[in-house]
């Protein structure tokens, strides 16, 4: 196992394989160049910080008994760290994604939870996650298209083992 976590710039340069063997690796990758607008993120993390610096009784209103932390805040001491026995030092507010009534999937997914205290919250939020969720779709695509070069013993790392493995594992996006 690597020491270093992978960063790769997805504008220039990084390839499907180096975005696979971080997911393979770390389970997750650092990403530049992902294409998120800085406003969008810009209006998402200020939105957030308002609702933090809020009173801890007004963000108490938004935690969800019962719901695991999936959605709406979670205050600090309530979540552990995988094997470990002391609470983390965090808060933090979940977001899902959000269906229709008649979706197939709405039964399955909890309703999120908006702070009313802070305009503009739900639309930055959820135009984030929006932006995340198309991101993870296109890593997910990314690190398939390496598996499929495998299975098809097209190579499918870094350099491959035919024309068309390398083709497929280096594509530049």
């Amino acid at each position: 196992m690597s020491t270093k976590l992978y960063v790769g710039n997805l504008g220039f340069g990084t390839t499907d394989a180096q975005v696979r063997d971080a997911f393979e690796e770390f389970g997750f990758a650092g990403v530049r160049g992902h294409g998120i607008p800085d406003a969008t993120i810009a209006s998402a993390l200020a939105s957030a910080r308002a609702f933090f610096e809020l009173p801890d009784d007004v963000k108490l209103k938004y935690a969800i008994a019962g719901g695991a932390g999936q959605r709406g805040y979670t205050p600090f001491r309530i979540e552990k760290a995988k094997d470990q026995s002391r609470p983390d030092l965090k808060e933090f507010w979940h977001v899902g994604r959000e269906v229709p009534r008649d979706h197939p999937l709405a039964h399955a997914l909890l309703p999120n939870a908006w702070p009313v205290e802070i305009a503009g919250f739900r639309t930055a939020q959820l135009a984030l996650f929006a932006a995340l969720e198309r991101l993870g779709a296109m890593l997910d695509g990314r690190a398939l298209n390496v598996n499929i070069a495998r299975e098809r013993g097209e190579g499918g790392g870094g350099g491959g083992g035919s024309r068309g493995g390398r083709e497929r594992s280096e594509r530049r996006w």
